[in-house]
């Protein structure tokens, strides 16, 4: 791929999307029919890198798209960079990143893009270490990385209203 054949192209990546809307009896331990779904998830936003660069780079949602739940422009781009990779690297990518980008690849009508490797930080984790905790905020706390920015509910219900300081917030979040 790409214009040197000889060096490989590892895209670190992470992916915000929103929640489901639904109609339902009780909180806990709730069969959603398909009747009850008022609007599926779609992306909000992505960050990716470059392994060799420093620079972050992402894609967020306009108040617009928010409104229109559509994420075909950011999905796009997004493929345009899974098509030039060889890697991939995500924490929980195989079960979560890259199953969810596949789906709204489909959706928007994108062909598959050309095969990568995906390596899960969240699977090594799990494989090679027993830290008490796998997840991202903690694995960055026992490496001394900083931790990620605070997040709640609330800022994923203000991002569906279309608010565009909470859509910039998302995406330095997903940063």
């Amino acid at each position: 791929k790409g214009t040197n054949t000889n060096k490989c192209k590892i895209l670190v990546l992470d992916i915000e999307t929103s929640p489901l809307k639904a109609y339902v009896w009780k909180r806990w331990k709730e069969n959603i029919a398909l009747d009850q779904t008022i609007s599926g998830w779609f992306m909000i936003c992505w960050s990716a890198k470059w392994l060799d660069d420093d620079v972050v780079f992402g894609e967020c949602l306009t108040p617009e798209e928010i409104k229109n739940e559509d994420d075909s422009r950011i999905t796009s781009i997004l493929w345009s960079l899974l098509d030039e990779c060889n890697v991939v690297i995500a924490h929980n990518g195989k079960r979560f990143d890259i199953p969810k980008i596949n789906s709204r690849f489909v959706l928007n009508g994108l062909p598959p893009t050309s095969p990568y490797k995906i390596v899960d930080t969240l699977e090594i984790a799990k494989k090679q270490f027993g830290f008490s905790s796998n997840k991202l905020d903690a694995l960055a706390t026992y490496f001394g990385i900083e931790n990620k920015d605070k997040t709640d509910f609330n800022l994923w219900k203000r991002c569906l209203d279309g608010e565009q300081e909470a859509l910039d917030y998302m995406l330095k979040y997903n940063k």
